[in-house]
């Protein structure tokens, strides 16, 4: 698992005959404004045995020296996520509050984007509401200020996003249910009177609005004050911009890291401290935020997940989701069919009580699970199971990180799950 950061403003050389390989799932990550050069055509970069390339590389924009034919993929390398951090918040009191400044006071007529990382621990629906972010201090019946974004509950439109600005109507996306147990990015964005919802990168319809996002109520990320409803899962990275980004911008930078100095940018919440109570901002106003209430530790703190690695499904470079259906984006590939590796899932991660586990794959087999303890001795192991079998999973875990392992056929898949309590 080991890892080679390549900092901004350093070069990696690779001379004559030399050979790179990063092995046993481990990762290369370029920074913005690095390089890999291959001088000799006989220098070859290998990832091997699930080994990643950070998508951030900015070779991946065809910038650099770095030729995409010296570079091999086996096994299940290639180009992944960039490993991160994020926040996890328990869905009860958990919540980020951001400072009340002007520059998120935006008007009837503001043109705006704001963007969301974001990971649900819901399946298939959920119990109320979940807020990733809110800035209103009052609801009224059908009347609020300020602005919420979260996704809905149940029938008739489970999953889906939906924004409220100044109270009613609620503005819901024509998206896929989001409580799938996978990482999501939407953006939302306001030109003119137009509002447009995107989900991973794609456009799921517009509506018109003039209406205000003002409110004296702070920003909150994974609260709603009136309501008093909150979010269970994982937040990576919120963005605002005080104009409506394009969707080339939106496709482009859904798996992208900003540098902060981005036009229009006017705060950027990026989550990749390992620690500590305050989440900085990496914009140049530097409108860092509370983890909680305040600045010192308190029950409300989401907690930080660390080496996240979690994938924004991208439809345009061959990343393509589990379940991606051919027709819902037309014109963006020339793929007749797509294979899929098998892979071993978990939800929720962070767990309390019980994680649900799934190995899907295109073939019915027995499978052999095995789970170890963070010190490698084996805390489980059992034949009982098969692919494509959902797994309840407890069995007395005390609170740490644990190791799946997954044996069917010949193949053997394993992740990181953590119970928090």
């Amino acid at each position: 698992d080991a890892t080679l950061i390549l900092r901004s403003g350093s070069t990696l050389w690779l001379q004559g005959e030399s050979l790179l390989t990063i092995q046993g799932g481990g990762w290369l990550c370029v920074e913005d404004g690095a390089s890999i050069i291959l001088q000799d055509p006989a220098s070859r970069l290998i990832l091997d045995d699930g080994s990643q390339m950070g998508v951030h590389s900015i070779w991946a924009r065809g910038h650099n020296c770095l030729k995409p034919d010296a570079i091999e993929f086996t096994g299940d390398g290639g180009i992944g996520p960039w490993p991160g951090n994020a926040l996890t918040f328990d869905g009860t009191d958990d919540r980020v509050t951001f400072p009340n400044v002007d520059e998120l006071n935006l008007g009837d007529f503001d043109d705006f984007t704001i963007e969301v990382f974001f990971q649900s621990y819901f399946i298939g629906q959920a119990p109320t509401y979940q807020t990733l972010l809110s800035k209103r201090s009052f609801r009224n019946m059908s009347e609020a200020d300020g602005f919420i974004l979260g996704i809905w509950p149940g029938e008739p439109f489970t999953g889906k996003v939906f924004a409220q600005f100044n109270g009613t109507p609620n503005y819901l996306s024509e998206s896929q249910n989001l409580f799938d147990g996978a990482c999501h990015y939407i953006a939302l964005t306001r030109k003119e009177n137009e509002v447009t919802f995107y989900v991973d990168g794609i456009s799921y319809g517009s509506q018109l609005s003039y209406r205000s996002l003002n409110s004296t109520s702070p920003l909150y990320a994974g609260y709603d004050p009136p309501e008093g409803i909150n979010f269970k899962g994982e937040i990576a990275e919120i963005r605002f911009w005080n104009l409506a980004r394009t969707s080339d911008q939106i496709a482009d930078y859904e798996n992208e890291f900003i540098t902060g100095n981005e036009t229009g940018l006017m705060c950027a919440w990026q989550f990749n401290q390992a620690s500590g109570e305050v989440a900085l901002d990496s914009s140049p106003n530097l409108f860092h935020a509370n983890l909680g209430n305040e600045p010192e530790p308190e029950s409300f703190d989401p907690m930080w997940y660390l080496n996240r690695e979690c994938e924004i499904p991208n439809y345009f470079s061959g990343n393509w989701p589990d379940k991606f259906v051919l027709d819902a984006v037309p014109d963006r590939s020339t793929k007749d069919t797509i294979q899929y590796e098998p892979k071993l899932k978990a939800w929720p991660i962070p767990f309390d009580r019980e994680v649900t586990l799934l190995i899907e794959s295109d073939e019915d087999e027995s499978m052999e699970l095995k789970v170890y303890d963070e010190n490698g001795l084996e805390v489980l192991s059992t034949t009982e199971y098969r692919t494509n079998e959902i797994i309840h999973l407890e069995k007395g875990l005390k609170k740490g990180i644990y190791v799946v392992k997954a044996r069917f056929g010949n193949k053997v898949k394993e992740m990181k799950i953590i119970k928090m309590n």
